[in-house]
């Protein structure tokens, strides 16, 4: 049977209308906003009732393609859409400020892979009573669908509509359980429970959205009515992260963008998900301006060169040579997990991701600067004598530029970016491999190069002899010996931590090293930032 009825859309919520003035009761859901990969989002069902209420049994179906509800809880109060006004406002439950008011019997469950039956007692016949009904009052919160949103979704309003299978759904009843209210004509059917009588048909169900698209245009991602705080800070940093690393590991289409790419793009410059809108998110005043992004070709993003043996730890330093201070920063490096792997940074099987913000009063100065330093393991079996690349990424078909700047208005600069590579060394050189040993003693490596704190220095001596390393400055000046001694045959490291022969720290700058044995002399340029 086909039952007619007349809906009217406000702001997202199927509004029953009725010939009748009999309907009393409203029972209905609130929307909340949310986004892509939401967590523990709290939907409110709400009453509006004219007589005292002591419980219900609510049944709700829910479009489990855009979310899921995970639990169900007698919340204190929720702030959510108020549809009449279209703004956020705060609904409170009757027992806020009151905790021993809460319902004495509340349990639910899911009687469909989409559907929850909510049902409730304020207060048990025995024992005695104690807590008071739920007195008559207008859009009451009685309880919160607690839901989790998938990170794909793709914006569009997610809808919770009451079904009515018969007498017991999405009724509400006295205090001494004597008396039930139903649904009212309009919203179900009387074949689902035809014995009640219509003096008691008196609760209009209002069906609709619970989940709406969170606005990020100007900054309050947590719509808290503050722009640029630290928790909506937090919520993108989450999202700068998280939505399209889960995108990825699960090869979805691009559909959640219709929510994600416009409400992330807090410059407006047509580029989500930038180190720009995150910095805006943070530290400044947002006029939702629009700000063009700029292709730089004067700024550098570079990986430098490193080298480590197998099994052994490698450690590799990016560094940014800016024209501008740097408010914020992005990058994602692919390399090649069957040969490296990552230490503390890894969040993807071949590619990781670092990003910093900085405060107003503290950027990153412009000159040549070390912003990130990357720990490798090298694979056990790696083939000595290869060498492993490490790239930046950039999507600019998605237009998507994972590795970016920041500066201090949002722009949306994208540097020059220069990969790096790190060359897989033996482990040790065999006696009778002498004449290639040769070959390689005077090519002493030293890594990372430029250093910020320190750099180690790699050598090999084919012959006991006596070995004497020093560091000079570019004027010639000696500053300290790390190496004056009698060694043996084999292949040595000796760390400098950028500090002269009286333990001083030297300033930024361009120093060398001077290696003397039996066989070789070689010298070599050290780059120290600060």
């Amino acid at each position: 049977m086909v039952v007619a009825v007349l809906a009217l859309s406000v702001h997202g919520a199927i509004i029953v209308s009725s010939s009748s003035d009999a309907q009393e009761f409203e029972l209905g859901l609130r929307k909340v906003y949310a986004y892509p990969g939401g967590r523990n989002i709290a939907v409110p069902v709400v009453l509006s009732n004219p007589n005292s209420v002591g419980g219900w049994d609510v049944l709700i179906e829910y479009d489990h393609s855009a979310a899921s509800v995970v639990a169900v809880e007698p919340c204190d109060s929720v702030r959510a859409v108020d549809p009449a006004a279209d703004t956020l406002v705060w609904y409170y439950a009757p027992w806020y400020g009151n905790q021993d008011w809460r319902p004495e019997y509340f349990t639910y469950d899911f009687v469909r892979e989409n559907w929850v039956s909510v049902r409730a007692i304020m207060d048990m016949p025995w024992p005695p009573y104690r807590n008071p009904p739920v007195a008559p009052g207008h859009e009451q919160l009685l309880f919160c669908l607690i839901c989790d949103v998938h990170p794909m979704w793709n914006g569009r309003d997610v809808m919770f509509v009451f079904r009515t299978r018969d007498c017991s759904d999405n009724t509400l009843f006295s205090r001494d359980g004597y008396v039930q209210w139903g649904p009212d004509t309009l919203s179900a059917p009387v074949t689902t429970c035809p014995e009640r009588p219509d003096s008691l048909r008196v609760v209009a169900l209002v069906s609709g959205a619970g989940i709406g698209c969170r606005d990020f245009s100007c900054g309050d991602v947590n719509c808290n009515g503050i722009a640029g705080e630290i928790g909506d800070a937090i919520l993108f940093a989450k999202y700068f992260h998280e939505v399209y690393l889960e995108c990825e590991k699960e090869g979805c289409d691009t559909t959640w963008l219709e929510c994600a790419t416009p409400q992330s793009d807090i410059n407006r410059d047509n580029y989500p998900w930038t180190i720009s809108d995150l910095w805006l998110s943070m530290y400044h005043d947002l006029s939702c301006d629009t700000i063009d992004p700029i292709f730089s070709e004067t700024d550098t993003m570079r990986i430098f060169d490193s080298m480590g043996s197998p099994g052994e730890t490698v450690s590799v330093t990016v560094y940014l040579h800016n024209t501008f201070p740097v408010y914020g920063y992005a990058l994602r490096v692919v390399y090649d997990s069957t040969v490296l792997k990552p230490i503390h940074t890894s969040v993807g099987a071949e590619w990781l991701i670092g990003y910093a913000v900085y405060s107003v009063d503290d950027p990153i100065a412009p000159g040549l600067n070390s912003i990130a330093q990357l720990k490798f393991e090298v694979d056990p079996q790696a083939t000595p004598g290869t060498v492993t690349y490490l790239n930046f990424e950039n999507d600019t078909s998605m237009a998507q530029f994972y590795s970016s700047l920041s500066d201090f208005l949002g722009t949306h600069v994208v540097p020059q970016l220069v990969s790096g590579e790190v060359k897989i060394e033996p482990t040790y050189v065999e006696k009778d491999e002498k004449s290639i040993g040769r070959e390689r003693s005077s090519a002493v490596q030293s890594f990372p190069n430029p250093f910020e704190s320190e750099t180690t220095i790699r050598y090999q001596v084919d012959e006991p002899s006596d070995v004497i390393l020093q560091i000079y400055d570019c004027d010639g000046r000696l500053l300290r010996a790390l190496v004056n001694c009698t060694q043996t045959e084999g292949v040595y490291s000796v760390s400098w931590d950028g500090r002269d022969a009286s333990g001083r720290s030297v300033p930024a700058g361009i120093y060398f090293y001077r290696l003397k044995t039996a066989c070789i002399s070689s010298a070599g340029k050290l780059v120290a930032v600060r």
